[in-house]
């Protein structure tokens, strides 16, 4: 079988931060321990102005592994989901499917790092050969994070209830909202004052999976953030 790296022997090398994952080299998904703590305390644990407004696909974060994580508070029947998407995707001259898809595994290994760190995982969606995938979380998200997306969806409240209005509602309202990135800086705060990466005993975490996350999230929380780009 012809792999990626015979067919592109010039690919560029790219840094930790934006490294292109192939089939034939999967990544760990625990790098992206960090981002999911993250976006999981967004989705969960962080209350909302009462006047904020966000999309309904939520608010995003990078990282690693030229990944770009989205957290979603409602997919669908009420339920927050995790998109996983490649950030830079390389197509071949003549064809449109993608060079460097997520790998084989990779939404299911995914899937298996969110239940480790407590969420419920209700089902999944894409992935290889796509560039995309995700999964749908066995939970709802915070009640004022769901009512701001529920603003947003009823539109402008002085001009017809277009999501369209030019008013400038939209824009006013997600000025208020508590975003991922704003979550993510306080998470960095917090990891800098924990005196050494918590590693937990092989009675609770067999698979060792709980150590590499949480040893992956205070070293790159602690990182500045011009460091991590």
């Amino acid at each position: 079988m012809t792999t990626l790296a015979e067919t592109d022997p010039t690919q560029e090398q790219a840094d930790d931060a934006c490294a292109v994952a192939t089939p034939h080299t999967p990544i760990d998904v625990a790098v992206h321990a960090p981002a999911l703590v993250a976006g999981l305390r967004w989705l969960f644990d962080t209350p909302q102005p009462s006047d904020a407004i966000v999309h309904h696909l939520g608010d995003r974060l990078p990282s690693a592994a030229n990944r770009l994580l989205r957290f979603i508070p409602d997919q669908g029947a009420g339920l927050a989901a995790i998109s996983v998407q490649v950030t830079r995707v390389r197509f071949s001259t003549n064809s449109r499917v993608p060079l460097n898809p997520l790998y084989p595994g990779e939404i299911a290994a995914l899937a298996e790092l969110v239940d480790d760190l407590g969420v419920p995982v209700r089902g999944t969606w894409g992935g290889n050969p796509s560039q995309f995938g995700g999964v749908v979380l066995d939970a709802r998200a915070h009640a004022s994070l769901a009512s701001a997306v529920d603003r947003y969806q009823r539109g402008c409240p002085r001009h017809e209830g277009s999501v369209f209005c030019r008013c400038g509602w939209y824009q006013v309202g997600q000025k208020k909202l508590v975003t991922v990135d704003e979550v993510c800086e306080q998470a960095r705060t917090e990891a800098a004052a924990i005196p050494i990466p918590p590693v937990f005993p092989a009675l609770l975490d067999p698979s060792g999976v709980l150590s590499r996350a949480a040893s992956a999230i205070v070293a790159a929380l602690r990182q500045p953030e011009g460091a991590r780009r």
